[in-house]
């Protein structure tokens, strides 16, 4: 599933690129409705059927590193969730950002002791 969520940053990817430009959180209530409005990119599609998704991109430095992704097949799921719910993944995606952010200093380290 991972190496489907890989492609290119481009008005083709419609709502997934917005995500990761802006770096908002994107809930898709109802899946149906939204490909009426903006088609949905092919890759998309071909990963299976869901009624409802949600994507938390994490940043650094005000550029997207990745993102939590989130389906469930029944629509307006992801819409309805309880706020602690949302909550818990914001703070699961601030904890991805930090974690990234570390890792990178670390690999930045170790390329100047190396150089």
């Amino acid at each position: 599933l991972l190496k489907q969520f890989q492609f290119p940053l481009n008005s083709n990817n419609g709502v997934f690129s917005r995500a990761v430009d802006s770096g908002d959180d994107v809930i898709i209530g109802d899946l149906a409705t939204h490909a009426i409005l903006e088609p949905l990119p092919i890759w998309y599609k071909q990963i299976g059927a869901v009624g409802s998704f949600a994507l938390f991109p994490f940043q650094t430095r005000g550029k997207t590193q990745g993102f939590i992704y989130a389906d469930h097949a029944d629509p307006h799921y992801m819409d309805n969730l309880p706020p602690t719910q949302l909550k818990l993944v914001g703070n699961l995606r601030d904890l991805c950002g930090e974690a990234y952010r570390i890792r990178h200093k670390q690999m930045q380290q170790q390329a100047a002791e190396k150089a």
